[in-house]
């Protein structure tokens, strides 16, 4: 997992400013050679934040506050206060997956990621989450679609090309896969081809 630590704005923080944590999981999971359901998170990567000061958006704040910090308990708590408020608040739900899937709870963490989608079909992050949790579950025809849905929606997305690389060979398309991950280490040299690896 991307150990970052989120940046800190003088003043009041947002709940989107500090849903960094909340967003992108596509860095650091593509670099194993497995999708073995374990997210990452690159906590670096947002949109331009905008204040929420609603008693969801404060929620989440603290949550996210905790989650860095590794209260994941802690975190669970404030997200769900945020969902007494806001029951489709995007990050909440997100988040709540994030922890479910890490903590290998992978029915709760399809569920929320599927809320999520529901709320929010672009929200990308979910998407990829969803696709690794298929794919562990042995549905490859799903795990497909959503990879290729991730890129579609975030075509720099290194994680997703190579995730969905290592799945195409998988399933014997090594040409379409082999392509897919040479897209993923152009966008991250730090990534390294399992099959070069092994």
């Amino acid at each position: 997992m991307n150990s970052s630590v989120l940046p800190r704005r003088r003043g009041a923080r947002s709940a989107a400013g500090a849903a960094l944590l909340a967003v992108a999981l596509t860095g650091g999971l593509a670099a194993c050679s497995s999708d073995d359901g374990t997210p990452s998170a690159d906590p670096t990567a947002t949109s331009t934040p905008t204040e929420d000061t609603s008693p969801a958006g404060q929620a989440v704040t603290a949550g996210l506050d905790k989650h860095v910090a590794g209260d994941l308990d802690g975190a669970l708590s404030d997200y769900n206060t945020a969902l007494q408020s806001d029951p489709q608040n995007v990050l909440a739900l997100y988040n709540i997956g994030l922890i479910a899937q890490t903590r290998g709870q992978t029915d709760r963490a399809e569920e929320r990621y599927r809320e999520v989608l529901a709320a929010d079909p672009d929200y990308q992050p979910a998407v990829f989450n969803l696709a690794i949790l298929r794919k562990g579950e042995g549905d490859l025809e799903e795990a497909e679609e959503l990879y290729r849905r991730a890129i579609q929606l975030r075509p720099g997305d290194a994680g997703a090309h190579l995730n969905l690389g290592l799945l195409l060979r998988e399933t014997g398309r090594q040409d379409e896969g082999n392509a897919e991950v040479a897209t993923a280490l152009e966008l991250n040299p730090e990534f390294v081809d399992p099959a070069a690896a092994g």
